[in-house]
């Protein structure tokens, strides 16, 4: 138990290496990794995984996102669209309610404490995959990284389809 607390300051750090992106807003978008924590068993999969979750370009033409509204924690759901032939102002009006069918590429993660919703904190998802990794837990715990996104983009493009969907993450 106390080499979990002593890992907390380390977890806080400055994060590292990623990429930088520009929204159609002219807003700095960024993906960072947290730094390599003491003592944890780092795969090269999950490397390589940080670094392909950092590579995603939201604005891409073959990248959709949708609100994640079937569950009580909020999320964006970052889908590759390649398949559809459609733009991804086309595929988020017309098919984000059809999840099944579409290669999940990542999931964006919010925070969202307000009264009535599950409490969600989205700086959770990074200290569970550094932990799981240094106390090497029998539960798979995906990678995770940091990923900021110009707030009017998400709201035009994911929270403005959500209304009205799932009563926990509205």
């Amino acid at each position: 138990m106390s080499k979990a607390f002593l890992l907390l300051p380390l977890m806080v750090s400055s994060f590292v290496n990623g990429a930088n992106f520009k929204s159609s807003n002219n807003r700095l978008e960024e993906c960072r990794v947290l730094p390599p924590i003491a003592e944890g068993d780092m795969s090269k999969k999950d490397l390589e995984q940080e670094q392909e979750l950092c590579a995603i370009d939201l604005y891409a033409s073959q990248v959709g996102m949708c609100p994640k509204t079937w569950s009580t924690s909020a999320a964006t759901m970052i889908l590759d669209i390649s398949e559809t032939g459609l733009s991804p102002a086309a595929f988020e009006q017309s098919r984000c309610g059809d999840r099944k069918n579409f290669e999940r590429l990542a999931k964006f993660k919010t925070t969202m404490n307000q009264s009535g919703t599950s409490g969600t904190t989205s700086a959770s998802s990074w200290m569970y995959y550094k932990l799981s990794r240094h106390l090497d837990t029998l539960v798979e715990v995906p990678v995770a990284v940091l990923r900021t996104v110009d707030k009017d983009i998400l709201s035009k493009r994911v929270a403005s389809r959500a209304r009205g969907m799932g009563a926990m993450n509205r």
